[in-house]
């Protein structure tokens, strides 16, 4: 589900830049060759981000699920980050 969440996210924020920063605003128009080639780069650099988000996500996840729950022998860590003392 992450993954076609970021994509429509990726999709309507490729629109709302359209709509208020490529001329004419205001309008889904595209007046010029160069406004296309910027809502497209925008658009996959968006899916880009979404999709390694995405494989983030789930190597963490993936990374938690493997590591035991508590080895023998070793200090759990605090939570946050913090050392325990």
């Amino acid at each position: 589900m992450g993954a076609w969440l970021g994509i429509a996210t990726a999709v309507a924020s490729a629109l709302a830049f359209n709509f208020f920063h490529i001329p004419p605003t205001g309008r889904l128009t595209v007046a010029a060759g160069e406004s296309w080639a910027a809502v497209g780069v925008f658009l996959v650099v968006a899916i880009v981000a979404a999709s390694l988000a995405e494989a983030a996500r789930s190597r963490a996840r993936e990374g938690e699920e493997r590591r035991p729950s508590h080895a023998p022998g070793r200090a759990r860590p605090a939570r946050g980050g913090q050392r325990a003392s």
